[in-house]
């Protein structure tokens, strides 16, 4: 005999030991057995392996293992259909669960008859078949996942017939050890600890034994689904606390003396009291749940991320439409964010149950045909509240047009037919917020004192989440000692441990469920929540997860989950709440070295790409220094989105960069701090973000200088000394005696690149003190060091410098030179940016010349190239303001000035090309009062600019 109920075992006719089975022929056995007689198609094995590449091979193997074990122990035979799938041929008296199903059959057809004792004794012998409550014995539960618990079920709906007619004999005591028994296995099914308290208060075990079974009901339920007993279970525990007999009787509806429910099915749960806010979605979903005329039933889905108050809007609605369904309002908590969810069978069980029908079939099909038929002329508004799936709820949507569906997900429901979907529920304003949290503490203590600025901080804190803003509500009523300001400093300081009352949370409404979308998913989420990125790309996951595993179906997973919000297609963000949830998850249960590793992962997974990204602005990697530690490899797909586009990723990435930067340097990975710094600087001097920049880099100066790492306090200091920073009126960094330590330390290091940087940045601030002699010297020899490592871009700059040097001291021959050469070399590039700022400077050395024609030239070419960018377009109207001056047009002159001094200041303020303007402002004015005004504002811009000798002469001009 095949015996699978309980204890997974083959017992042969003539009593011998049968050859021992692989784990994965047992499960092919398990899944042919769980449909003997019956066809079991190749699609339903090859789940057995779902990484399989010859899954054919491994079924054909399998198989016939089994079948040469069938045929020599002479228990039947396992038939091939034609490519199709297998079955296995077996009398019904050699396998336990076909005498199971056989003598529910009976059972069920004497129930028919009102033949109870034959039901009664069908039943025992189908129950006492079951030598434990787990079909296989637990050997096989893959493929009870893939074909269904059915069997299970079956065998506790019939302990449960089974125990309702032992009580109504007065002989609970025949199936006290099976109830206990299926208890345990399930301490959450609400009907077997009411059967089970009966069976113990009607034999007369002391009190304290069935309240015990409610207590392990109240504190499992609430563990696992976070939700409290019905009312009718905590109505049985007072009267088996009391030892009202009559009382217990009618909670339990016995046979014998309970009255037959009359009337249509109301189980909405009550009114929401404190809801607030939703006015659009509850009327849109009131107009579609109440169509004027319509051949299908109206399915609503209110999708939203967990808390966001989708159960308790639907209640809200379910109220206000409950009088156009006079057949009753059906209200199912699905659980499909739970650990069990409710199967789709059990939903419909629960339907019929509360339509009274009298007997409910057990197949699937039959209870199916059965839900539609007993649906299809009634008026029921149908409330599925927590959906996991489309095939959770597909099967319970009824056939005709009376019914109507109200269903609430995480996640959109696409496969459900007809069904519309609302739009995402999104967060309570911070007014509205408030408004909850005052409804609720006013009706519980309505002399509360106001606090208005502490209850708009706890709305900030609560993130708008109405779950967190009502648990907020609940801490402060029910702590009465606390005011509003202490419990808003208790949730700044730690928000998931606070946000918690009589057994809801944030962070079970939030958990619930993750581990059900497997375990790369959770891996992700915990990993997500240890960064202090911003917004994910999908480079985050695949830093996180590695490149061998599906990284785009995970974060799919979190996406369905609510975890996570798509910002736009292929980018994702934490809500806050999440956010703090996640990271103190993965902190409690990630060891150190563990969430150091994944940092150290994603972080550098980060400097990769910008690292790629800066290449692809200059076509090479030039402009930079990096620490000699290797960086993780992307994949290609990665590599080719930065590339393809670095302008457009590095704006994506502008915030991640400056967190990771902060988090980095916070941690101690001084050296990814200023790698992420550095690369990260010509962006933001091409685009003018310093308020990016300067910050950034202070902290890695910060971090590497804690650190003892030279190296990157002196690349730190080389790139806060850059002109474009000190243009801009930051306070000094760096001064001269800064940048020659870092061209000390660089020189110790052996390292020309960094070298070279520093030199050209020593040069700049030589320049700017007017020491063009050592400037030209510092220019010079970092030229030399561009050339020996191959950074074009870097010694095409370095010979513009020496040319500005030499226009600044008046050497006009030397400067075309050089500047000619810099234009030769940008234009060699192919860098738009590069041609353009030497074809200004080139225009500044030929006005100086007196050439204005080919100075126009220079500066018309200037601002048809830059295109948007102020700084460069702002330089260009400042050069043909000079011309239109010398050419005697003062009105045109002064357009140019106007338009030139507005970008150059409102694009963060570059101080030294406002000063320059101003100065040419003074030039171009004749009233005294007006040329002292700009000359005074050249002194403030050049001073801010920290353009010394700039000063100086604006200062000279002033005085005279």
């Amino acid at each position: 005999m095949i015996r699978v109920l309980g204890k997974f075992e083959i017992a042969p006719l003539d009593g011998a030991q049968p050859p021992p089975l692989t784990p994965k022929a047992q499960q092919v056995l398990a899944m042919l057995v769980m449909r003997a007689n019956r066809l079991v198609l190749n699609t339903d094995l090859a789940k057995l392996w779902p990484s399989a590449r010859s899954v054919e091979t491994q079924i054909h193997k399998y198989t016939g293992t089994v079948r040469a074990l069938i045929k020599d122990l002479d228990l039947g035979d396992v038939v091939n259909h034609h490519g199709q799938g297998y079955e296995l041929k077996v009398a019904a008296q050699l396998v336990d669960l076909l005498v199971f199903e056989r003598h529910v059959l009976t059972a069920d057809a004497a129930a028919k008859q009102r033949d109870h004792d034959t039901e009664r004794t069908e039943l025992a012998a189908a129950v006492r078949l079951w030598s434990g409550t787990r079909l296989f014995g637990g050997v096989a539960d893959h493929v009870i996942e893939i074909l269904g618990d059915a069997p299970e079920r079956s065998r506790r709906r019939a302990l449960i017939r089974l125990a309702d007619l032992e009580l109504a004999r007065g002989n609970g005591d025949e199936v006290l050890e099976q109830l206990r028994a299926e208890f345990d296995a399930d301490p959450t099914d609400g009907q077997l600890c009411r059967l089970l308290m009966i069976v113990l208060f009607r034999t007369e075990h002391p009190p304290p034994e069935p309240l015990k079974v409610f207590d392990r009901h109240k504190e499992v339920l609430n563990e696992q689904l976070g939700r409290t007993p019905d009312t009718q279970l905590i109505k049985l525990r007072y009267a088996v606390a009391s030892g009202d007999g009559a009382a217990v009787d009618e909670v339990y509806g016995a046979r014998a003396s309970s009255a037959a429910v009359i009337g249509p099915p109301k189980q909405l749960p009550p009114k929401p009291a404190d809801f607030v806010g939703r006015e659009r979605e509850t009327d849109q979903i009131r107009w579609l749940l109440t169509p004027p005329a319509s051949d299908a039933p109206p399915v609503v889905v209110i999708p939203g991320p967990p808390g966001i108050g989708k159960t308790t809007l639907a209640q809200k609605v379910g109220h206000a439409v409950a009088r156009q369904f006079p057949d009753g309002q059906i209200y199912l908590e699905l659980g499909g964010t739970s650990a069990r969810p409710l199967p789709a069978a059990e939903a419909m069980a629960l339907v019929l149950h509360a339509l009274h029908t009298p007997k409910i079939p057990d197949g699937y099909k039959q209870r199916l045909d059965l839900f539609r038929t007993t649906m299809a002329e009634r008026r029921v508004l149908l409330v599925l509240d927590d959906a996991g799936d489309e095939l959770q709820v597909s099967d319970l949507i009824p056939g005709g047009p009376g019914s109507a569906v109200l269903i609430t997900s995480r996640s959109r429901l696409p496969g459900v037919a007809g069904a519309h979907h609302i739009a995402e529920l999104q967060r309570l304003s911070v007014a509205d917020a408030v408004r909850q949290f005052q409804l609720i503490l006013r009706r519980c203590e309505p002399s509360a004192p106001a606090e208005l600025d502490a209850e708009q901080r706890i709305a900030g804190l609560c993130d708008g989440l109405p779950l967190a803003v009502y648990l907020a509500a609940m801490l402060r009523c029910g702590l009465p000692g606390r005011s509003t300001t202490d419990l808003a400093d208790q949730i700044a300081a730690q928000p998931i441990g606070t946000l918690a009352w009589q057994g809801k949370s944030v962070a079970r409404c939030i958990g619930a469920g993750l581990e059900r979308h497997g375990p790369e998913a959770v891996r992700l989420f915990l990993g997500l929540g240890l960064t202090a990125i911003e917004e994910f790309g999908r480079w985050s996951a695949e830093a996180i997860l590695g490149t061998e595993v599906d990284h785009d179906a995970a974060l799919d997973q979190l996406v369905r989950a609510g975890l996570l919000r798509v910002v736009t297609p292929g980018r994702f963000r934490f809500d806050a709440l999440t956010r703090d949830y996640a990271r103190q998850r993965a902190q409690e249960e990630l060891d150190d070295a563990t969430c150091r590793n994944i940092l150290e992962r994603v972080y550098g997974v980060l400097a990769a790409c910008a690292r790629h990204a800066n290449r692809g602005i200059y076509g090479g990697d030039f402009e930079v220094i990096h620490p000699d530690r290797l960086l993780p490899q992307v994949s290609s797909r990665t590599r080719g989105a930065v590339e393809v586009a670095p302008m457009v990723w590095f704006a994506a990435e502008r915030s991640n960069l400056t967190a990771a930067i902060a988090h980095t340097a916070a941690i101690g990975m001084s050296e990814l701090c200023w790698d992420l710094s550095l690369t990260a600087h010509e962006y933001h001097n091409v685009t003018g973000h310093l308020a990016d920049w300067v910050p950034t880099h202070v902290t890695a100066l910060d971090a590497a200088v804690a650190a003892g790492d030279r190296r990157g306090e002196a690349a730190m200091l080389m790139i806060l000394g850059q002109p474009s920073v000190l243009d801009t009126r930051s306070p000094a960094v760096t001064d001269v005696t800064a940048m020659r330590r870092a061209v000390a330390y660089f020189r110790q290091e052996h390292d020309p690149h960094g070298l070279a940087i520093a030199l050209r940045t020593l040069g700049n601030h030589l320049r700017r003190g007017g020491r063009f002699d050592a400037a030209i010297e510092a220019f010079t020899e970092s030229s030399q060091y561009f050339e020996q490592v191959g950074d074009a871009v870097g010694q095409w700059q370095s010979r513009r410098y020496i040319g500005q040097c030499h226009l600044d001291r008046g050497d006009l021959e030397q400067a075309m030179q050089y500047l000619t050469d810099a234009a030769d070399r940008a234009r060699a590039l192919g860098e738009a940016r590069l041609r353009a700022q030497s074809a200004y400077w080139l225009g500044r050395a030929q006005l100086a010349r007196g050439l204005r024609q080919r100075a126009n030239e220079h500066f018309q070419y200037v601002k048809a190239t830059v295109g948007v960018d102020p700084i460069g377009s702002a330089r260009a109207l400042h050069g043909l303001g000079d011309i239109a001056a010398l050419d005697g047009e003062p009105a045109a002159a002064r357009q140019y000035f106007t338009t030139a001094l507005t970008m150059a200041h409102n694009h963060g303020g570059d101080a030294v090309l406002e000063g320059r303007i101003h100065l040419s402002l003074a030039d171009l004015v004749s009233q005294p009062r007006e040329r002292a005004e700009h000359l005074q504002r050249a002194v403030d811009c050049f001073d801010a600019g920290h353009a010394g000798y700039l000063c100086d002469q604006a200062k000279a001009k002033l005085r005279s």
